[in-house]
């Protein structure tokens, strides 16, 4: 029989500008995914937990499309409005 381990899904989202009240524009500085992604994988190898991780750019049907597989844990990388 096939184990089937928990899965976390990993969405980065990686807006290229925000915009103030006063609809200017500004540059977003780029999220570190890489260094995130190591550091969730080397913790889940620490708590010696066997889970699928998955990742990927977090888009609308890219979301959808997760929850439809069933993921039961998401995790969401992404800036907030400097606000």
């Amino acid at each position: 029989m096939l184990q089937s381990w928990p899965t976390i899904c990993v969405l980065f989202a990686a807006p290229l500008a925000w915009q103030d009240e006063f609809d200017r524009q500004y540059a977003v500085e780029t999220l570190d995914f890489e260094t995130e992604r190591d550091l969730l994988r080397m913790c889940l190898q620490m708590a010696q937990r066997a889970i699928n991780l998955r990742f990927n750019f977090c888009t609308t049907p890219q979301f959808l499309e997760e929850v439809t597989k069933g993921c039961k844990v998401m995790y969401l990388s992404g800036h907030g409005n400097p606000g």
